[in-house]
């Protein structure tokens, strides 16, 4: 192996790119790693310090794959800066990087990149995890002895095509997280795993990446994580009821995507999956679905939206920063029998309807994980609906435009800082059954110079200490003391819902 002097900056820059690569295994170099800075650099990291790491990419020669044989190298040399390292077993390459730092003086990145199918007389076979990670190319010719891209590989860069050869045998999930501009994928001839079907890459019954607008067969049963990410050109989407397998953040960064329909038997919504679909406004959700995961709509592009009966859990920021959002029906659905008129024409429960209630969400809860609705700015009203049980922290901090909330009386759990900075929410209502509160509610809310907070008169666990508290009562003792609304304002007492014409049935 060739030595070459690397100056103290590109030593520790060298470092740092093998260590944040996060290479398909666990590096040890005590006694040297060979690394080859280029096309025709080359050096040692010296030293006696241990540096290791954990991966999701194992080293290749775990995986049962066998090492091609090449019968001449390759004659066409790599693109000057790109970055090699030797695998564990010593007998084939990975590219680790694409840099600057790794270029002769006065030479610059091409945007269209070779990579030889032999580097040293050995192949090379493994593109490592963020290799290409924000690199700015418009395309890269991939060796012919390429067995697998690791996790993340191409993370944020702007390749717009890609060829995949014979040879490869895995790509790893995310392996082209966040590459919006990438507009076509071919494969060679001849490889036994993946095929192009309707504008996306298939690994059998997996769709494995996406890179247009197109029907999803009903050959295909799994989506793997990640699959649309970061696709500009997808518009539209259906996914047919044969996927029985949905990753997380399988259309996340679809900022153009408007409409989607999942017909996939899933329980669960998986994280993230459409975060930062900021043109997202018309979905169809399964009736099987249950959750809707973390951040599962954060930064949509709904005005309104309504979530179906069948969901009982919403998870953290589940539709964050929708800055759209205008209304919130949490699937508001109630018999008009429940309800009574008093004197003044609004609505109260009754009865009849509170017993009603109480046998059919008996032993069932419905919750509404912290921060779901947090900094809705456009957010008008919220209607959670009757079956509804818990409220978390800071449910809807933020909402800055917020002025009707509809609880329900099956809300048990209210948590600290629900309403945090709802500043325009000018009325309240604390459900009867209530018996968990957090210790302060609506911090920052500010109405003009008054407050009306309304409350049930025949509240079951609350009774009043002030103008601004309520006490949680058990067994005729307050255990729990929570602060409504810390402004100066005055506090009026109802014994009504504060009336609004959507959150209530016509007459």
């Amino acid at each position: 192996m060739r030595k070459i002097l690397v100056t103290a900056t590109a030593l520790v820059l060298l470092i740092a790119t093998v260590l944040s690569v996060a290479s398909c295994s666990i590096l040890d170099a005590k006694d040297g790693v060979d690394i080859v800075l280029g096309a025709s650099k080359a050096g040692k990291v010296e030293g006696n310090a241990e540096y290791s790491f954990e991966s999701t990419s194992a080293d290749i020669s775990t995986l049962g794959l066998d090492i091609p044989t090449v019968d001449e190298p390759d004659t066409t040399p790599a693109t000057p800066g790109l970055v090699f390292m030797m695998n564990d077993t010593r007998d084939a390459y990975r590219v680790i990087g694409y840099n600057t730092h790794y270029l002769e003086e006065g030479d610059a990145l091409s945007k269209t990149i070779y990579i030889p199918y032999t580097y040293e007389g050995l192949p090379v076979v493994d593109i490592a995890p963020r290799a290409f990670w924000d690199v700015n190319i418009e395309s890269i010719t991939l060796p012919k002895t390429l067995l697998r891209i690791c996790n993340m590989a191409f993370y944020g860069s702007t390749v717009s095509s890609i060829n995949l050869p014979a040879s490869l045998a895995v790509i790893e999930d995310n392996a082209f997280l966040e590459c919006s501009a990438l507009s076509s994928i071919t494969v060679e001839q001849g490889n036994a795993r993946y095929t192009i079907e309707n504008s996306y890459l298939k690994d059998g019954a997996t769709l494995v990446r996406g890179f247009g607008d197109g029907v999803i067969s009903e050959s295909i049963t799994a989506i793997a994580p990640g699959a649309y990410n970061g696709c500009s050109a997808l518009t539209s989407i259906v996914v047919p009821e044969t996927v029985t397998s949905l990753g997380y953040g399988v259309f996340s960064g679809c900022r153009n995507l408007a409409s989607a329909e999942i017909y996939s038997p899933v329980e669960k919504l998986e994280n993230n999956t459409f975060d930062g679909c900021t043109s997202l406004i018309s979905v169809t959700l399964p009736e099987t679905v249950k959750t809707l995961g973390v951040a599962a709509f954060r930064n949509t592009g709904f005005t309104e939206f309504t979530v179906p009966a069948s969901v009982t859990y919403l998870e953290s920021y589940c539709f964050a920063e929708c800055k759209n959002l205008t209304k919130f029906d949490f699937g508001f659905v109630v018999d008009k029998s429940y309800w009574m008129l008093d004197a003044d024409g609004n609505y109260l429960l009754t009865d009849k309807g509170r017993k009603q209630l109480n046998r059919e969400f008996k032993g069932e809860t419905v919750k509404i994980e912290s921060f779901v609705l947090e900094n809705c700015t456009a957010l008008q009203k919220v209607y959670f609906a009757e079956g509804v049980t818990d409220i978390a922290s800071y449910a809807c901090r933020g909402c800055s435009s917020l002025t009707y909330v509809y609880l329900p009386d099956t809300c048990l759990k209210l948590g600290t800082g629900a309403f945090w900075g709802c500043s325009l929410l000018a009325s309240l209502f604390i459900p009867y059954e209530l018996i968990t509160m957090g210790s302060t509610i609506a911090y920052g809310t500010v109405a003009g110079d008054s407050f009306e907070f309304l409350c049930e008169i025949g509240y079951k666990n609350l009774q009043w200490q002030d103008s601004f508290k309520l006490n949680l009562v058990e067994n005729g003792t307050a255990t729990n003391t929570a602060l409504i609304v810390e402004h100066n304002a005055k506090v009026i007492y109802s014994a009504s819902r504060p009336a609004d014409p959507d959150a209530v049935p016509a007459e």
